[in-house]
Order: C-alpha cells, then structure tokens, then sequence
C-alpha cells in the first residue's frame, strides 16, 4: 500500500536524480481509490506521471506490468508488510526493502504463562515481543525463499524508552 505516495514520490526523485538512473518505472497500489487519484494528480503535477504511476488494488491481486526489480514496503500497516512480502517472492523481484509498521496479528495471539506472563502483562512489552517475532518469522521465509535477508535498525531504540509508572 503505497498510502499517499510521498515516499513513492521521494523514491522516485532520488533514482533520478541523486543516483542518475535512467528508464526508472514505479507503480504505487493502494485500495483506497480516492488515495490513488491524489497520488496521480501529484505525479502528473511534477511532470513523471508516465514514469511513476498507481494502481487501484490490494496488494496480493495487484497486476504487475513486469516482474519488479525492487519491491519496497513502507510502513504498511498489519499483514500489508506480509502481502508485499509475498507478491515480491512470487514475482521473483531482485530486491526487497522493508520497513514494517504496526504488527498486530501475532500480537493479539500471544498468550503464555509462567515466565511469560512478566512480558506479557504490560501492552508495550507484548507489541515489543510481537514486533521481534514477526519481523524474526518474515525474514526466516525469506531466507528460506533465497532471499539474503538482513534485519538493521531504521530508528534507534533510544528514541523508544520504557516508561515505569510507580503508585505507592
């Protein structure tokens, strides 16, 4: 889900004119219609309306002119990570750059006792440990589909702190 297509927008311009790529195409899907028609107006505003264009659709029935060379995903919110994941193995794109967001399905499935239950109790620690495992499950497929994966750090932890709230 490319959303608004400011970071598809962005791409674009960077290819062009930072790395001085030639024959760049990008094609932006969202399934929100009134988010695409934004995205193209925009396009079109700065003159690459040909070279970056959008597509009505969700992610997993998306019609790719060719197979991509790089599928990014963005910030796409829940399983969109996973289905952008999914349409870049299935079109055997030659790269993937991911920057997952919000990961609520294994969060809300997680449940255990005993040690556990320490972790588990306090909301941000559970979407912590769901966030790790995730991201652990998402780039195990893709090793285990050929892909060389490396997790890094986008923002530093630092930025994120724990907070303890004390009551007498």
């Amino acid at each position: 889900g490319c959303g608004k297509a400011y970071l598809t927008l962005a791409l674009h311009r960077y290819l062009v004119c930072a790395k001085g790529w030639r024959n760049v195409r990008i094609l932006g899907i969202d399934k929100n219609e009134s988010v695409i028609a934004s995205a193209r107006e925009m396009a079109d505003a700065l003159g690459i309306g040909d070279e970056v264009t959008f597509q009505v659709s969700m992610i997993e029935s998306a019609e790719f002119p060719k197979e991509p060379d790089l599928v990014m995903s963005l910030h796409a919110c829940d399983t969109a990570t996973d289905d952008a994941l999914i349409a870049a193995v299935k079109t055997k794109a030659a790269g993937i750059l991911c920057v997952p967001c919000c990961q609520h399905e294994l969060h809300h499935a997680l449940e255990g006792g005993d040690a556990m239950r320490a972790v588990l109790r306090h909301g941000i620690l559970r979407e912590r440990l769901a966030d790790l495992l995730t991201d652990t499950f998402r780039a195990q497929v893709l090793r285990i589909c050929g892909y060389r994966a490396r997790v890094m750090e986008f923002v530093s932890a630092a930025y994120f702190s724990v907070q303890f709230l004390i009551l007498p």
